[in-house]
């Protein structure tokens, strides 16, 4: 589990419910009295967090105070994005953030009930006192939602409610596969003594009271013992980055600006194409003196990376251009007849 705020106005908590991952975002967007600008900037930095958390696997959930009404649903519009339990009118900026919505996939979790929609204000405004919704919980298609309410459970001020959901997601088991093992590569667990006395048993159990009609049956009886009393370790060829190269990838994920962004980007092609080079150079030559291990050299499988140019000084095409139209060239230029 971790924690990370980007900014006065968006956050992260980023956890593990097995082998699922979740990030949850809490958002607080400009008001009314800031301008379109402000709120473009917000859903900039929201879509490269949404893009990032999907690229890494997790499923997002996002909510907080989005400062956009989306009201009573239009014709043509599906109930099931983004719900009907709502109340007021869309304005402006909720039509804005409808589109935002569906282009990215998500639903509204937190008008998902059908209920009486005068208890769906989360917001009730100083200016007119008029009750609105602008307070919403969004969620990934694929989680559903078992129920939603608004109370003050939680202390946010005078004029806002809590909003509250209970999610679901259906996952499938996956049954694990019994790895089929052969004779080869198996490691025996030794004892105190250093004697492997658990696989020797298993043998001896095995084969009491069994006669042995071919090397079937006395195949059978080692891998049952193998597995007993030891394990089978298979070598594996599998290039693992440095801790520098680890360090940039975090520091990408915390880059604040589009241009840190970029250079860290460059950064990590480049040292992960350094160090991918070194580490098949090293390992083809572990492998060649021994003829027997020959065969493990199509078992290096090079990793997925794109081919990076060297980035070019600043300015080196400008200077470039300043001294070849500089002065006289030392010729003539004019045709000769």
């Amino acid at each position: 589990m971790s924690f990370h705020a980007y900014g006065p106005r968006v956050c992260v908590l980023k956890f593990c419910v097995g082998e699922l991952k979740c990030e949850c975002f809490s958002v607080y967007f400009p008001t009314s009295w800031d301008t379109d600008v402000e709120v473009e900037g917000m859903y900039e930095t929201l879509q490269l967090l949404l893009d990032n958390c999907r690229a890494n696997g997790a499923i997002p959930i996002i909510g907080g105070d989005f400062n956009a009404s989306i009201g009573s649903l239009l014709d043509g519009e599906d109930d099931g994005l983004l719900g009907s339990w709502g109340v007021g009118q869309r304005s402006g900026r909720g039509r804005w953030f409808v589109q935002w919505i569906l282009s990215n996939g998500l639903r509204v979790a937190s008008r998902q009930k059908i209920a009486d929609t005068a208890e769906s204000w989360t917001c009730r405004r100083l200016s007119d006192g008029m009750f609105v919704q602008i307070d919403f919980i969004l969620s990934d298609v694929r989680i559903s939602v078992e129920s939603n309410w608004n109370d003050f459970m939680i202390s946010l001020g005078i004029d806002h409610r809590c909003v509250h959901c209970r999610l679901a997601l259906r996952t499938r088991r996956r049954r694990k596969q019994l790895q089929q093992h052969g004779m080869k590569h198996w490691k025996p667990h030794m004892d105190e003594q250093g004697q492997p006395s658990m696989f020797h048993e298993a043998v001896t159990k095995s084969m009491a009271g069994r006669t042995m009609r071919n090397f079937s049956d006395f195949e059978s009886v080692l891998v049952s013992a193998g597995r007993a009393g030891g394990t089978c370790v298979r070598k594996r060829h599998k290039f693992k980055e440095s801790r520098e190269l680890h360090t940039l990838r975090l520091d990408r994920r915390c880059a604040r600006t589009v241009e840190d962004r970029k250079r860290l980007t460059f950064l990590i092609q480049l040292r992960h194409k350094q160090e991918l080079r070194a580490w098949k150079t090293w390992k083809v030559n572990t492998i060649l003196p021994c003829k027997t291990s020959w065969k493990h050299l199509p078992g290096i499988q090079a990793a997925s990376h794109r081919i990076v140019s060297q980035q070019p000084e600043p300015n080196e095409f400008a200077d470039m251009l300043e001294e070849l139209f500089a002065g006289d060239p030392g010729g003539d230029l004019l045709p000769t007849h």
